[in-house]
């Protein structure tokens, strides 16, 4: 790859953690579907018919999986979301599956939630970097570089059992795609942190964070 673009290693994360399924579609708000389109053999771009797409799950060309950013580049937008490629020729052989909501209810985000609102809005998942190192390999007027980050997820809920729940299932999926991502080649989990206890809420609140490094970032 150029150049790493964080805004988009952000993308990748929040559609990883959202197609892992952490918290139901029903806890997120959104409905899953898919839809077939045809591929013109040459660059083309895919509108997805539905507003508001939080992530795609999947696309395939004649059953055959798509490797995001490598096959396909998403842009997602409130209004409209495209995927732009290059795809075999052929009637109705790509599928494209993703899930979409009608509404602000999706309670996966890449960010961290204002504590005021977190009472209602629980259970909840966000993330943000909180490291990025890089070092320079090489000598000249255009060396390359390699760069690691540190990605800190915080699960919050009222229930120490749930988010316990929800942190076993993010580390066996990760541990499942961990040499899958695009921007960094190789991510896991390192720290996990204790659980915390937001008493002064008019309800109680609880948050627990996991650490992921993610590793071998290659930058020409």
């Amino acid at each position: 790859m150029s150049t790493i673009t964080l805004s988009q290693a952000r993308e990748e994360l929040v559609v990883f953690l959202r197609n892992s399924d952490l918290l139901t579609v029903s806890q997120r708000g959104v409905t899953t579907t898919s839809e077939n389109f045809s591929g013109t053999g040459s660059s083309q771009i895919i509108t997805l018919s539905n507003n508001v797409v939080r992530n795609i799950r999947s696309v395939t060309v004649g059953g055959t999986a798509q490797a995001v950013y490598r096959d396909y580049t998403p842009s997602y937008d409130v209004s409209t979301t495209t995927i732009t490629g290059t795809f075999v020729s052929g009637t109705d052989n790509i599928t494209v599956s993703y899930d979409y909501s009608s509404g602000t209810t999706e309670k996966v985000w890449p960010d961290y939630p204002q504590l005021v609102y977190l009472v209602d809005d629980v259970p909840r998942i966000g993330f943000d970097f909180t490291a990025h190192r890089t070092e320079v390999l090489g000598i000249g007027s255009n060396p390359n570089w390699l760069s690691d980050s540190l990605v800190t997820v915080k699960f919050y809920d009222k229930n120490p059992k749930s988010i316990d729940g929800y942190i076993s299932t993010f580390r066996t999926k990760l541990k499942a795609a961990q040499t899958s991502f695009y921007w960094f080649p190789f991510v896991t989990v390192t720290n996990i942190g204790p659980l915390i206890t937001h008493s002064e809420l008019s309800k109680k609140v609880m948050e627990r964070s996991v650490d992921m490094t993610l590793r071998f970032g290659f930058e020409q």
